[in-house]
């Protein structure tokens, strides 16, 4: 049961993340450099090269290096 528990809390705890997560297809510049913490003008680059099919298309249209990605994969979606 205590298994069972700790799965249903990540799951809850992943669903509400992706709740909060910014939509990089629809966020605007004011959303994207407040709620990801990103400079204005990768918040351009973003915009720019909409649209994304995934939230590693930052990476892939050199939006993002690795690194940054990886700071803000889990507060971004494409939805």
């Amino acid at each position: 049961k205590a298994i069972a528990a700790r799965s249903a809390a990540r799951a809850k705890a992943k669903a509400e993340a992706l709740a909060k997560a910014l939509d990089i297809n629809r966020a605007t510049k004011d959303e994207l450099v407040k709620g990801l913490s990103v400079a204005p003008a990768t918040a351009d680059a973003i915009i720019a090269k909409r649209p994304y099919k995934t939230k590693a298309d930052l990476i892939g249209k050199g939006v993002l290096s690795e690194g940054a990605y990886q700071g803000l994969r889990e507060r971004v979606a494409v939805k």
